[in-house]
């Protein structure tokens, strides 16, 4: 690629006459650059590493030392808004079909498929960069975030919903089922009966593009995701003790988990912690509210068996550990 053509795709500034005027690939890694290569730079301490290795271009935000003028030098204002910038144009450039999931559906595909031709894009717009870079001219892209997936391609597709029913449930407790699928019987596949709609979602978009899936391998985090604990907050095996933490981060699934709750967990006490502002009320289970963040001790005041929580795991095992940690100080 063209200097020139470089530069007005990124939006960027070139700030010298370099005696070069073409680029072969664009690097993140400094280790990777080979000659002919241009350099584009989220730590300015990596520039010599490049030079060194045969960049023929330098990419960076802020201020560095033109240490090689013989080499193009451009300063963007935002590296990550260059990126996206340059990912349109290569995803237009060799066609790619982008397709946006909603989560669950995108957690479904990310942990039962296995293939190079289909990649799955998160929130590090780096790792994004590489990956599409660097992928064959036939792989499709698969990503949980609209905002980026409308930015990188205007003309994104989404994964349709399926009225076909690929999947025949056989028995299932809360978190878990037990499934016929291309006549095969798969035993507690870790995919709640609530989100079977998501699965059927799944498998009819891997079947359309001819791609194979290992059901077992399915794992769902942050949507119905049950963490077992006993009385003290000690997280233990999964159905190891008759009180769980179930987490959800999208809001807009919570009255419908209630409703699941509420159907499928009669013989259990229920209750639900949410944020005030979320102004969700449910008769049949017990609504703690809060306003901001939240304790994790809070939930001793309750001797309930489930408690679905809106928030994500990440979080909760955090707060898992620090209030166990804060028990200890208390004994000593």
């Amino acid at each position: 690629m063209r200097i020139e053509n470089l530069t007005k795709i990124i939006e960027g500034e070139l700030l010298n006459s370099p005696s070069i005027t073409y680029i072969d690939q664009i690097r993140t890694n400094p280790k990777q650059v080979k000659r002919g290569d241009a350099f584009l730079t989220v730590d300015k301490q990596d520039i010599d590493i490049a030079i060194k290795n045969g960049a023929y271009a330098v990419i960076f935000t802020g201020q560095a030392d033109i240490k090689d003028s013989e080499i193009a030098w451009i300063r963007v204002e935002d590296i990550q808004k260059s990126v996206i910038r340059y990912l349109r144009f290569k995803i237009v450039q060799s066609g790619f079909d982008v397709y946006y999931a909603e989560d669950v559906t995108y957690q479904i595909l990310k942990s039962s498929v296995n293939s190079k031709n289909i990649l799955f894009l998160d929130e590090d717009i780096i790792s994004n960069f590489i990956k599409i870079i660097n992928a064959d001219i036939d792989t499709l892209f698969v990503s949980n975030m609209i905002n980026f997936v409308k930015e990188v391609n205007p003309l994104y597709k989404e994964i349709k919903k399926c009225k076909k029913n690929f999947v025949e449930p056989i028995k299932f407790s809360l978190f878990q089922m037990d499934i016929v699928c291309d006549d095969i019987y798969h035993k507690e596949i870790r995919v709640p009966k609530i989100f079977l709609p998501y699965l059927n979602d799944s498998i009819n978009f891997l079947k359309e593009h001819g791609f194979s899936y290992n059901l077992p391998n399915i794992k769902i985090e942050s949507h119905f995701d049950p963490i077992f604990i006993d009385n003290e907050f000690n997280i233990k095996d999964f159905g190891d003790t008759n009180r769980v933490l179930i987490l959800e981060s999208d809001k807009n699934l919570i009255k419908d988990e209630i409703e699941y709750l509420c159907k499928y967990a009669k013989y259990a006490k229920n209750s639900a912690l949410l944020p005030r502002d979320l102004g969700i009320k449910a008769e049949c289970l017990e609504t703690i509210e809060f306003d901001a963040d939240f304790d994790i001790s809070i939930l001793k005041g309750y001797n309930s068996n489930f408690f679905l929580i809106n928030e994500n795991r990440e979080k909760i095992i955090k707060k898992l550990a620090l209030y166990q940690k804060e028990k200890y100080k208390r004994l000593f």
